[in-house]
């Protein structure tokens, strides 16, 4: 202390050049910032750095992501590039906020946060909303209102829900998986609904369909079971539309302007033609196809008219409503006799064959029109009405040069084949009925046919459409050899795709790629067996998927 001052009264003394640095004095100039500034400005470049390396990181396992390898998780929501984009600068811009005091937003917590919004894609919305939130909670934190324990339970919560309520799903090799539904239509106790929904929701573009599975539901969404509402089929259709033509349609003339584009299969009438379709047995029957085999859809094919230029799909479905129903089996057989239909309404009938319905015709679709109704039990309220639609899921890839395309062909084993010289002509009555005499009762009843194969290839998948009564079902080639064996899975249970007493699903065969082939010209024997018992519209129909060309790995 200097003689003549006290204690209060100090000589500062000059600070020296480290310190007058350190406070934040620039070299050469006398305005060095405050403290503050500096700080942030060093924690914002080293901020920077590390989500330089974090992006660096976060493309490297994209990529491997990609390939199938690195996170064992799949993301849950495809986004656009420039959606990806906007989220990358928003988190950026969120961990680089120009406040002395967001240090406290890239705490542990909060960072764990935004790696969660980073690894899973959520929806824009939910997205934009989350950060805001995320952002408004953080002022909290600095203001002690709340924990950061909060915004790391918060962050969790709303990725679970993000999780539940995706619609677009993606897996390895880019499948895309997306929920579909039609719109809704009315049940009622022992009504018989018939419907064509024109121009449904589906993929666009050009792409590869790996699976297609369809259930009916409720308004809600929940599955409903087959003793309350038979879905005897849904049938999936690919149709070219002629805007200019197809405005012109009416009720009386509905396919006014549109092609039919039908599958490979030679039966081509309207059930046969479907690219997709089950019915009872749509809950449990595997139609998922290997990878990297698919149905090719999206292009314009050369046996469609160019004037029919836009690509569109349909689905018709049959749908018995049999609460309350005297016989809920048989009603789902449509049998004449538990309908309102009498004989003479069957009289100028036509079947699908293109020939008059026998005389003794006692049940099939031809007994379940838009206005059958099914006998109802003595004092049923039959006003229970109830909305319901068809959901369906697809499975698909954009197509490259990876996929290999597939030909489809359903063999109905009521074909009766007749033959023009060489050319073979085939006869498809879709369904036939057991009606065994009292000596049978109590043996199988076998239906076989034999089909000849335009075409051949190799063998992908089979699997085949089947009613309840089937005991099993078998398509064998030329030589004898036995190309597949489908079993039915029965339900053992009253939940939805576990009814008991119903066919609610079928095995399928996946040979070996290469392994089995077709000859051109082969003739296939087709084998149903069923229960020996009374039972009307059954459907015996093998869902076969061949490879023409196989790629020279396989």
């Amino acid at each position: 202390m200097e003689r003549g001052k006290t204690e209060n009264h100090r000589i500062k003394e000059p600070r020296r050049k480290n310190e007058t640095e350190r406070r934040g004095k620039k070299k050469g100039g006398n305005d060095g910032g405050c403290h503050c500034h500096r700080r942030r400005h060093r924690r914002g470049e080293e901020r920077w750095r590390e989500n330089d390396a974090a992006r660096t990181r976060g493309a490297r396992e994209r990529r491997r992501y990609r390939r199938g390898e690195g996170r064992r998780f799949h993301r849950v929501l495809l986004l656009p590039q420039s959606v990806g984009v906007i989220r990358r600068h928003v988190l950026v811009a969120l961990s680089h906020q120009r406040r002395c005091y967001s240090s406290n937003f890239t705490s542990v917590p909060l960072r764990f946060a935004l790696f969660l919004l980073w690894v899973f894609h959520l929806e824009v919305a939910t997205m934009i909303t989350t950060l805001f939130l995320l952002q408004l909670a953080t002022v909290l934190v600095n203001m002690k209102f709340i924990c950061e324990v909060v915004i790391l339970s918060f962050s969790i919560i709303v990725i679970q829900s993000s999780i539940t309520f995706s619609r677009e799903l993606e897996g390895p090799n880019h499948i895309k998986t997306t929920t579909f539904y039609t719109k809704t239509f009315v049940l009622e106790p022992g009504k018989v609904s018939r419907k064509t929904f024109f121009d449904v929701e589906f993929p666009r573009g050009h792409i590869g369909i790996k699976n297609l599975q369809a259930e009916l539901v409720d308004e809600h969404g929940n599955s409903i079971p087959l003793y309350e509402a038979y879905l005897h089929h849904y049938f999936v259709l690919r149709y070219f539309e002629n805007i200019t033509m197809s405005q012109h349609a009416n009720e009386s003339q509905p396919n006014y302007g549109k092609y039919f584009k039908r599958n490979d299969g030679a039966c081509q009438t309207f059930v046969n033609s479907i690219s997709w379709g089950l019915g009872v047995d749509a809950r449990r029957t595997n139609t998922e196809l290997p990878d990297p085999f698919r149905v090719e859809v999206g292009t314009h094919p050369e046996d469609v008219p160019k004037e029919y230029d836009e690509e569109k799909w349909l689905i018709n479905i049959l749908v018995i409503d049999t609460r309350g129903a005297e016989d809920k089996k048989g009603c789902s057989q449509c049998r004449c006799d538990l309908l309102n239909v009498k004989s003479e309404d069957l009289r100028n009938t036509t079947g699908v064959d293109g020939t008059p319905l026998s005389s003794d015709y006692k049940g099939g679709i031809f007994c379940c029109e838009k206005k059958s109704q099914c006998k109802l039990q003595k004092g049923y309220n039959e006003k229970q009405k109830r909305k319901v639609a068809i959901k369906y899921t697809i499975s698909w890839v954009e197509w490259d040069q990876q996929q290999v395309p597939l030909k489809f062909y359903i063999l109905d084993v009521t074909d009766q084949v007749t033959y023009n010289g060489s050319e073979p002509i085939h006869h498809c009555a879709v369904e036939y009925s057991i009606n065994p005499e009292k000596t049978d009762e109590g043996h199988y009843h076998i239906k076989k046919t034999n089909i000849p194969m335009k075409k051949g290839g190799s063998l992908i998948y089979i699997t085949a459409h089947v009613h309840s009564g089937i005991v099993n079902a078998t398509l064998y080639g030329e030589d004898g050899r036995r190309l597949c064996e489908i079993k039915p899975i029965y339900g053992t249970g009253k939940e939805a795709g576990n009814e008991e007493g119903y066919a609610v699903g079928a095995s399928g065969c996946y040979p070996k790629p290469g392994s089995m082939k077709i000859k051109d010209g082969e003739n296939l024997t087709a084998e149903f067996i069923h229960e020996n018992k009374y039972t009307t519209g059954l459907m015996g129909h093998f869902y076969v998927y061949l490879a023409e060309d196989l790629p020279k790995s396989f």
